[in-house]
């Protein structure tokens, strides 16, 4: 394991409320450093705690778990350097998520074994085949389209996903194999929110190439005039929310529901647009 250093990601910008996607990212990279900090503490005492067989199947697990990181996060792994490893993660908003999920879990699974010495860890075996098993982190809608104009909603309540997860990253994106293009949502387990919900709606114009974000229906720039963000033209194009925790309870407790046109949306819909489960 690596320790990755904090001064090259430190950064200026307000982790309570991040104005701007430049600020989010250096907020999620700095929870990244955090917690591949914690990772090394928490393995280390660990370590000293565990007997020499307990020790062999928790460094066993260690490995399973970093292969099993970097396989599902599609990750290079012969970076060497730690902190141009890190840099490329953050290059892609999937990736970061990502590891930032399989972070965090991995932390709390290493404390789950430092409060009770006596449970022996799994061996890598049972690791790789339970990683994955049960939780999903995105959701995608099973509508695709390269043409036309469509929309979605996202609703969702900052104060419950914070005191059920902690620090959680939404990305609500429209999403081409290439890029995903949309809203990021940083939230804050320290932060006081009110117990309300917040909506993003996301306008996608395959025809002129623009994807229109609104705020609690009001739109940041308005469909149908240039200040879009520019997506290319000709590519398959799905609704998605990805998250950096579990969205099992998020969803089944309400605290997010995500509206791909199955149900009234909340806000109108701009001229022209349809639903994006529509065909």
């Amino acid at each position: 394991m690596f320790a990755i250093a904090l001064s090259a990601f430190e950064s200026r910008a307000d982790c309570i409320s991040p104005k701007n996607e430049e600020e989010v990212k250096s907020c999620i990279s700095n929870d990244l450093v955090e917690s591949d900090k914690k990772i090394n503490e928490v393995y280390k005492d660990l370590m000293k705690a565990l007997d020499t067989g307990a020790q062999d199947a928790l460094r066993k697990q260690q490995r399973a778990w970093l292969k099993t990181r970097d396989a599902q996060c599609k990750l290079d792994s012969k970076e060497s350097d730690r902190q141009k490893w890190l840099q490329r993660i953050m290059a892609d908003s999937q990736k970061t998520l990502c590891v930032v999920r399989f972070t965090n879990k991995r932390v709390n699974e290493l404390e789950a074994y430092k409060a009770d010495v006596k449970s022996m860890p799994p061996t890598s075996d049972d690791y790789e085949a339970s990683a994955n098993k049960a939780d999903y982190y995105e959701i995608t809608s099973k509508k695709s389209h390269n043409k036309g104009k469509w929309y979605f909603e996202v609703k969702y309540n900052r104060a419950r996903i914070a005191k059920k997860e902690g620090n959680v990253v939404l990305n609500i994106v429209t999403s081409s194999p290439e890029l995903n293009t949309g809203n990021t949502i940083y939230v804050r387990r320290k932060e006081v929110y009110d117990d309300s919900y917040a909506n993003v709606g996301i306008g996608v114009d395959l025809d002129n190439g623009k994807v229109y974000i609104r705020e609690n229906g009001n739109w940041i720039a308005t469909p149908g005039s240039a200040q879009g963000i520019d997506i290319k033209l000709g590519r398959a194009y799905v609704a998605r929310l990805e998250a950096s925790a579990a969205l099992n309870e998020l969803i089944e407790d309400k605290s997010i529901e995500v509206n791909f046109g199955t149900a009234q949306f909340a806000y109108s819909m701009p001229d022209g647009y349809l639903p994006f489960v529509s065909r």
